[in-house]
């Protein structure tokens, strides 16, 4: 992990995991190199308690600035689902 870069984590519910093709909650951790945002982990979780747990688990955890608006964590989920 670079402790130069900044983190972000941001989490929202009600996004279509394509592993099960239902909506779950989904929490990203991402940072921005030249302007581009690079999302370095992900999970999907049945609950938002979960989808903080995944996170606060990680080695990413304390090394994030928490993002409460929707549009950063809903463009991390979209650059996931162009990855799969």
């Amino acid at each position: 992990m670079d402790s130069r870069c900044c983190f972000y984590f941001g989490c929202r519910g009600n996004l279509i995991d394509e592993t099960s093709g239902q909506p779950r909650w989904f929490s990203a951790v991402w940072t921005y190199s030249n302007g581009e945002r690079s999302v370095v982990a992900y999970w999907f979780a049945d609950t938002e308690d979960e989808a903080y747990g995944k996170w606060q688990q990680s080695k990413w955890y304390k090394h994030c600035t928490v993002l409460f608006t929707p549009s950063p964590v809903l463009l991390a989920y979209e650059e996931v689902q162009k990855m799969v």
